[in-house]
């Protein structure tokens, strides 16, 4: 009989270990853990594309929330995601200089590179990021913006070794 019992107290401590790992995370306990911004509102996310960003990180805090939401555990892929938000910002608030521009925007390609081949796995939940990225100011004509400032720019070519030594500066 004690055996049983030691048996069943056993068996119960490994599941519920078990459902301790398997159990995916609350929004909540993400935000905690994470020491994520409050979500602004959809107004206060439409007023602008760099706006809102309460920790004033230059990251806007909507797209702060969509990447760790979709990546909790992956810190790694969240700081790729995270500088590719940076970028952008970057690129809206220096708009008419060419120099920072062609900056960003090569590592942009770098960034899209590692997507396209595969480096950096695109979860479903970041599947158009880009578009919410610009939120606030169209896509399209950010774009045509920069690449009015920019001009014809060669495309750069980035072997499979160089995007993974990219991507590995983000552990």
């Amino acid at each position: 009989m004690m055996k049983r019992l030691l048996f069943v107290l056993l068996i119960m401590g490994v599941i519920g270990v078990c459902y301790a790992v398997i159990a995916p995370e609350t929004h909540e306990q993400i935000e905690k853990r994470l020491n994520l911004p409050p979500q602004p509102t959809d107004k206060v996310i439409l007023d602008g594309i760099l706006e809102p960003d309460v920790d004033k990180d230059e990251l806007r805090d909507d797209l702060k929330r969509r990447i760790a939401f979709a990546l909790p555990t992956n810190p790694q892929a969240r700081k790729f995601f995270e500088r590719e938000v940076y970028l952008w910002t970057q690129m809206v608030k220096h708009k008419n200089n060419r120099a920072k521009l062609l900056e960003f925007d090569k590592e942009l390609n770098k960034i899209a590179d590692c997507k396209i081949k595969g480096i950096v796995k695109v979860p479903k939940k970041l599947a158009y990021f880009n578009d919410y990225i610009t939120v606030g100011f169209g896509r399209a004509e950010l774009n045509s913006e920069i690449q009015r400032t920019i001009g014809d720019v060669p495309f750069e070519i980035f072997s499979d070794e160089s995007l993974k030594e990219y991507y590995n500066t983000f552990k």
